[in-house]
């Protein structure tokens, strides 16, 4: 993560002409990465994952996220009663609006409470469904299956 550069990636991405880009990787160099692509004008779709929806980061990233698409889940937009709950547990709480990782990390122990799992290979061998803050879960031989939604800033 200590790359500050990425004109010469940006560059090699415009001249070869790609129709578009998924961006993986630290945050901070994700967002450096998309802004130095614009600032050279490039016009590729941009894909990345939820992360850049942090709203501390999409502050960071400015007008370079615009048009950018982006993976969510949907606790805050398909609201069941446990990301109602959470939600409204967690700014009681903190005083501010969870993100995503919150939602997942709150699934996540409560779905190791509440299945009594003292050992998480256990996880691979059995089928769970989880209605948590985040949605339906489904974890079947360790994988992990939720709904995204496909956003665009």
């Amino acid at each position: 993560p200590q790359n500050r550069d990425f004109r010469s990636f940006a560059e090699k991405i415009i001249s070869n002409k790609c129709e578009a880009l998924n961006v993986i990787g630290y945050t901070n160099a994700s967002i450096l990465l998309i802004k130095q692509l614009k600032e050279l004008g490039g016009n590729q779709d941009v894909f990345t994952n939820m992360a850049l929806s942090i709203p501390s980061f999409k502050e960071l990233a400015g007008e370079s996220l615009h048009g950018v698409r982006y993976t969510a889940t949907n606790f805050e937009k398909d609201m069941n009663i446990q990301s109602s709950d959470f939600i409204s547990n967690y700014k009681k709480s903190y005083n501010e609006i969870p993100t995503f990782f919150a939602s997942f990390a709150y699934d996540a122990v409560n779905f190791i409470y509440k299945n009594k799992i003292e050992n998480i290979e256990l996880i691979t061998n059995k089928e769970y469904d989880y209605n948590g803050s985040i949605g339906q879960i489904n974890i079947k031989q360790g994988n992990l299956k939720t709904d995204v939604s496909i956003n665009r800033f």
